[in-house]
């Protein structure tokens, strides 16, 4: 959505407008755009926002007509909120098939229908086959575009999050880790995306240190020597006599008139 120049970008925005600009998220994360935690950073600041001035940096980046030429597998969204998520992988499965057999694998097309696959898969809980999905896409996108273009970076970062989704922190933080190292090198230090790719480490570093924590094995307890005699029970040995301070300390309490023996 484009904002007027001048004064337009400061006029207050309408709840349709809002909507509109949902919507071209949705379309731009479908088709591989936006990562899914640059997503959800977007639409949040949709929501929020009050002037054009602020929708304009919620889409920044993103071309003007995505949403107008989105292409029929990337209904995504009605199909998560209608749970259909069995009907969503089907269609995107022919989707694939479709678009490798008249473009083949290498297509831009091609790899935003596996994309949305891999998308499908991941909100279905099939983490195992989601996870085969965006590593072959980002294996696409590293190969077709180079590891500095924007939509391998996003391919990068919806994996770190397919690896963290499925407890895979091993993986997902040297992915998180490259993602923001490319973020601050492509896009700088303060991009909004960059923040977002900060801020997505940070929360997978505490995950991996809780899980840490609480896996952490506890010290053994200490009991005393059991001392074994033929024909008997075992019973606790007995303590050794006290020597040196602490039979002075033992001393010291006899004397005070405090006595260990109770009387009937």
């Amino acid at each position: 959505m484009a904002a007027g120049a001048g004064g337009r970008s400061r006029l207050r925005t309408s709840d349709a407008d809002r909507e509109q600009v949902v919507e071209l998220l949705k379309a731009a994360f479908v088709q591989g755009r936006l990562a899914k935690d640059e997503f959800d950073v977007r639409v949040g600041q949709v929501l929020a926002s009050r002037t054009y001035a602020e929708l304009d940096a919620a889409v920044a980046g993103i071309p003007e007509g995505v949403a107008a030429v989105q292409p029929p597998w990337t209904r995504l969204g009605a199909y998560v909120a209608s749970r259909r998520h069995k009907s969503a992988i089907g269609q995107y499965e022919r989707a694939l098939a479709d678009q490798e057999r008249m473009h083949g694998p290498d297509h831009p097309a091609t790899i935003m229908a596996r994309a949305a696959l891999a998308a499908a898969l991941r909100m279905a809980g099939k983490m195992k086959n989601a996870i085969g999905q965006y590593e072959r896409v980002l294996a696409d996108r590293e190969r077709i575009r180079g590891p500095d273009h924007l939509d391998t970076i996003v391919a990068r970062a919806n994996l770190a999050f397919a690896y963290r989704s499925a407890g895979r922190l091993r993986e997902a933080v040297p992915a998180y880790e490259r993602t923001l190292a490319d973020r601050e090198r492509v896009q700088g230090l303060d991009h909004q995306d960059t923040l977002a790719a900060r801020a997505n480490l940070a929360a997978c570093y505490q995950l991996a240190r809780r899980l840490t924590d609480r896996t952490r094995p506890m010290a053994p307890l200490r009991h005393p020597p059991v001392r074994r005699v033929r024909g008997r029970p075992a019973v606790p040995a007995r303590r050794p006599p006290a020597t040196g301070a602490s039979a002075k300390a033992r001393a010291s309490s006899g004397r005070s008139g405090v006595s260990s023996r109770s009387w009937s």
